[in-house]
């Protein structure tokens, strides 16, 4: 084998271990997505049946959960 197969061969290696290991500390990480309980949802719904509670959007339009007023 030329010295540049040999080259290629190492920098894929390198990247294919790269890649899995940055793919194994994403899945291993505890992130918010991974904590949410049926517990929390059904508290953001009975939050939101109450009166007076209200939707905000952010700059890009996007949905987002407010709250309450404060003259509650």
């Amino acid at each position: 084998m030329s010295t540049i197969s040999v080259w290629l061969a190492g920098v894929s290696v390198v990247f294919l271990v790269g890649g899995f290991a940055c793919w194994a500390i994403e899945s291993c990480k505890n992130n918010w997505r991974n904590r949410i309980t049926v517990e929390d949802l059904e508290e953001l719904g009975r939050l939101f049946e109450q009166e007076g509670s209200f939707i905000g959007f952010n700059d890009r339009g996007e949905k987002f959960l407010v709250g309450f007023t404060k003259d509650k």
